[in-house]
Formats: C-alpha cells, sequence, structure tokens
C-alpha cells in the first residue's frame, strides 16, 4: 500500500458521515425535543468555530501524525460518547467535544496532504495538488457511501452508525502509523518550529495575498454552505419523500465528487475559477426559484439544487491549494483553519436565516434571495482579486 492509497484510507475513515442524515433522528428516538436537539446543534458550530484557529495552531506545532493520532482517537471516543447520550448534560457534553474535534479535522487533512505531496517531490507542484485531488475525491465518496447506507444501518440499531465510525477509526489507526512524518516535525522536536515564525496577525498585515485567498476561501464557503439549509424543505416541497431527500443529498455528493476529478485539470486561470464557482452557486440556486416559480418538471430544479456541488467542490478545492502554495509546514493547518473560522462565523447568522425565510416566505423566497446574494458576493470577489493581479493565477498550480 503506497501513501497515496494510505492517505486516501486516512482521509475516507474521517470523513465519513453515516451520523449525517440521522443525527437528528438518533436524538428523538432518545426522548430529546426538536428544540434540545437544535440548541445542540448550535453549541457544536459554536465550539467548532471559536476552535477553528487554536485546533491549526495546535496542529501546527505538535507535528501531523500526533494530531492524526488524536483526531482518530478522538473520533472513536466522541462517537462512543455520542452514542450513549441519555441526558441534557451528556448530549451537550458529547455535542462541545464533536465540535473540538471537528475543528482539529477541518485543516489537518488539507495541510498534511499537500505536505505529502510537496514532500514526495519538491521540484512538481503538481504532486502536491494530487493530494489535494486525493483528499477531496475520497472525501466525497466517504459522504456518498455513508449517505446510501446510513439509513439501513439506523433501521439495525439506532446506535450502529455512531458505533461504525468510532470502530472505523480505530481501525485505520495502523495505516495513520505508517505514513511518513512531514520533516518540519522533525523541527519542532528540537525547538525549530513555529515559535520562530512572525506572528499570524503580522503574516496577514503583510501579505496582501493571503489575505485575499483567505477572502476567496471564506466567500465560496459561506455560498455553497449556507444554502445546504433549505435543501430539505426544498425536497418536502417538491413532494418528495425522506428515502427520496436522501437520494438528492447523495446526488450532491456525486457532484462534489465530479468537482474534485477536476482538481488540476481546468484549463483556466484561479480568478476566473475562484469567481466563477460563486457564480456556478448562483445561477444553480437562481435555477431552482425559476423552476419553482414555474410549471417545468421537478427534475429542473432539483437538478440545480444538486449541480451547486459541483461548483462548491471546484470552488473550496482551489482555495485550499492556493492557501497552501502561500503557508509553510509551520502555520499551514492554522491558515486554512482561518478560512473555516471567518466563514463559520457568516454561517451562524446566514444558515437560520435562510431556515427562517423558507420556513416563514418559503421556499422559492430563499432560494431566490440566495441566489442575488452570491451573485454580489461574486461580484466583491471579482473585484477584489482583480485588484491584485500581481500574483500567480494558474489553476493547476
Amino acid at each position: 500500500m503506497n501513501t497515496r492509497v494510505r492517505y486516501g484510507v486516512l482521509v475516507t475513515a474521517l470523513e465519513v458521515q453515516f451520523w449525517f442524515p440521522v443525527w437528528f433522528l438518533f436524538l428523538l428516538d432518545r426522548g430529546f425535543s426538536a428544540s434540545q436537539a437544535a440548541f445542540a446543534d448550535g453549541l457544536f458550530r459554536l465550539v467548532a468555530t471559536l476552535a477553528e484557529v487554536p485546533a491549526g495552531r495546535i496542529s501546527d506545532r505538535v507535528g501531523r501524525k500526533r494530531s492524526l493520532y488524536f483526531a482518530l482517537g478522538g473520533t472513536a471516543v466522541t462517537f462512543l460518547l455520542i452514542s450513549a447520550v441519555s441526558s441534557l448534560p451528556s448530549l451537550l457534553f458529547a455535542w462541545s467535544v464533536w465540535g473540538l474535534l471537528w475543528a482539529l479535522v477541518s485543516g489537518l487533512l488539507t495541510a498534511y496532504g499537500w505536505e505529502l505531496g510537496s514532500q514526495l517531490d519538491e521540484a512538481d507542484v503538481g504532486l502536491a495538488t494530487e493530494f489535494i485531488r486525493i483528499r477531496r475525491v475520497c472525501a466525497a465518496v466517504a459522504m456518498l457511501f455513508s449517505l446510501v447506507t446510513a439509513g439501513v444501518l439506523y433501521e439495525l440499531s439506532p446506535v450502529l452508525p455512531f458505533i461504525v465510525t468510532a470502530l472505523l477509526a480505530l481501525l485505520v489507526f495502523p495505516v495513520a502509523v505508517r505514513l511518513p512524518a512531514i520533516e518540519a516535525e522533525a523541527d519542532a522536536e528540537t525547538g525549530a518550529d513555529a515559535r520562530s515564525e512572525a506572528p499570524i496577525r503580522q503574516l496577514l498585515n503583510t501579505h496582501g495575498q493571503m489575505r485575499l485567498a483567505l477572502l476567496a476561501g471564506a466567500i465560496v464557503l459561506v455560498a455553497g454552505w449556507s444554502i445546504q439549509m433549505v435543501y430539505q424543505p426544498a425536497g418536502l416541497e417538491a413532494g418528495l419523500t425522506p428515502t427520496e431527500i436522501s437520494i438528492v443529498f447523495a446526488g450532491f455528493a456525486l457532484a462534489q465528487l465530479s468537482g474534485a476529478w477536476l482538481i488540476g485539470r481546468i484549463p483556466v486561470d484561479r480568478v476566473a475559477l475562484l469567481v466563477g464557482s460563486v457564480v456556478g452557486i448562483a445561477l444553480m440556486c437562481g435555477g431552482v426559484w425559476l423552476g419553482f416559480c414555474t410549471e417545468v418538471h421537478v427534475a429542473v430544479p432539483l437538478f440545480c439544487l444538486v449541480a451547486v456541488g459541483l461548483f462548491y467542490s471546484v470552488g473550496t478545492a482551489y482555495c485550499d491549494i492556493w492557501v497552501s502554495e502561500l503557508s509553510t509546514a509551520r502555520n499551514r493547518a492554522t491558515m486554512l483553519s482561518l478560512v473555516s473560522l471567518l466563514g463559520g462565523i457568516a454561517l451562524i447568522f446566514t444558515r437560520p436565516l435562510l431556515g427562517t425565510i423558507a420556513g416563514g416566505a418559503g421556499v422559492t423566497t430563499a432560494f431566490g434571495i440566495w441566489a442575488a446574494v452570491c451573485g454580489a458576493l461574486a461580484g466583491v470577489l471579482w473585484w477584489s482579486l482583480k485588484r491584485r493581479r500581481s500574483f500567480p493565477c494558474q489553476s493547476g498550480a
């Protein structure tokens, strides 16, 4: 088993989401109310957002291999805790631990993949890009597999999706052990680590490209992730059953997989890719809005809804590549976590707002408004990037 395969297996194990379609049902089955489940979800997102940068700093300081061990062990412990929740305190504790774990994993896998590719062939930046593609493809495959099998596991036993997730993390531990360490980790052990690096604030103040990369990453994240809040209501408005809605989510994951395959293969510059991904999300949201407003077949708006995954996958991947290019092994996870932090702060407001609009004015209005918002975000991103065209813009780099 070579390094690419081991890395892919590791990513798949940490990105499986058997819990995603069933966690709300699981809590209801355990006797929790819908409001308690929603509060736990809000707490999870708050903890994950606040912990993003500290978790990235820890990963940069202690090294990628040790962070991977923490992530795998933390995954096992977290999902065993979730499977055993029986009271509100245990629920809030488990969801808080889950938020910490989410923050650790968010920047770790991308940083480690980029550094593996760079270390294997320092002269070939394309190899680092290939590892980002592997990371995205395996994450999409894990999501697709999870969505297809989660319902079956849940029907066998409501705790099974969480138990299987925990066991899978333990099973791939030997794979993580056999992955190579990053050379910068040896520096950290001898004291020549990130403490000699300039502070993050100073880096951002003096590095205009990094500020643009973080802005682009946050915009793409907010554009593509916010609207998923109303996917289930959209399915219900289209007359779909819960099983059919899960198929729509599987289609979204398949679109993400298609986008991941395109990484490094799109022959246009970076500005066009990043702005085009947000424009694509805007157009697809507009397609959903138009489809629900007219008498077209329901498959048309549902296709547009699924296609958001393609543009979202391409945009976030190229933002990750750009941030990784501008970072070093001593601050890469921190900078990638900053993207999630900036986007996460906005998501705290945009997701509930879209949910409220969908519940009040209707799903169609929510998609129409978000199409206009994404169009405005694309304009802001294009204007920001065009003001500074001195950076390299090759999409495959």
